[in-house]
């Protein structure tokens, strides 16, 4: 898997994988254009994501309807800044689950690739090399 990163002036960045472009930038109050998520709010999304598949596959394998799905993730702010020492993800579904049905799919949330790297921090190596080819 691999990403590549532009930077398209003042805080505004273009991420590329597989042909696909998404924008990151930070709020005008920030010196930023405001024409994309932030990378905090980029990451919330990814959990989110990562979450709601998991939970799509699990209801789906239970017989269950995943329509209406929705998962809300927040991070605290604490002095301004991001505290992503706690984030809180609410799951909201159409589907009525008894309680071991809830356990399980809270189980298999927490078994999302993303989830599990934040609960095992991969080693990060960053290394300045020559520039990126542009796709």
């Amino acid at each position: 898997m691999q990403i590549h990163v532009y930077h398209e002036g003042k805080l505004r960045f273009r991420a590329c994988a597989r042909g696909h472009s998404s924008w990151a930038d930070q709020p005008f109050a920030l010196n930023g254009q405001d024409s994309g998520m932030t990378p905090t709010e980029w990451l919330l999304a990814a959990l989110g994501s990562c979450m709601g598949m998991a939970a799509v596959r699990y209801l789906d394998k239970q017989n269950l309807n995943s329509q209406g799905l929705q998962l809300s993730l927040r991070a605290d702010v604490e002095h301004g800044a991001v505290n992503a020492a706690t984030i809180h993800v609410h799951v909201v579904l159409e589907a009525a689950l008894n309680s071991q049905q809830r356990q399980q799919l809270k189980t298999a949330l927490n078994q999302c690739e993303l989830f599990r790297i934040l609960q095992h921090p991969p080693h990060i190596k960053t290394e300045i090399l020559a520039s990126l080819p542009q796709p």
